[in-house]
């Protein structure tokens, strides 16, 4: 659900779909809620873990993960 949320969203940005500030900014809150609900059961131990087929641990893929999400937030709307 998380990824479906954050496809759709970008998506639409990406096709030139101005979007309302208002649902912009509620939908960015809603998938950071998400993601956190997502990780809420990792211990430290489980987010610096460096999941098979990846160079970085968990912590750090979260990290990239929101700084991403904010800079596409803002040059798409």
């Amino acid at each position: 659900m998380l990824f479906t949320q954050i496809e759709s969203h970008f998506l639409r940005l990406s096709k030139g779909e101005k979007m309302d500030r208002t649902l912009s900014v509620n939908q960015l809150i809603n998938i950071r809620k998400s993601i956190l609900e997502a990780i809420s059961n990792l211990s430290d131990d489980d987010l610096l873990k460096i999941p098979n087929g990846f160079k970085n641990n968990t912590l750090w893929n979260l990290g990239h993960i929101i700084a991403v999400q904010q800079s596409l937030h803002y040059m798409l709307s």
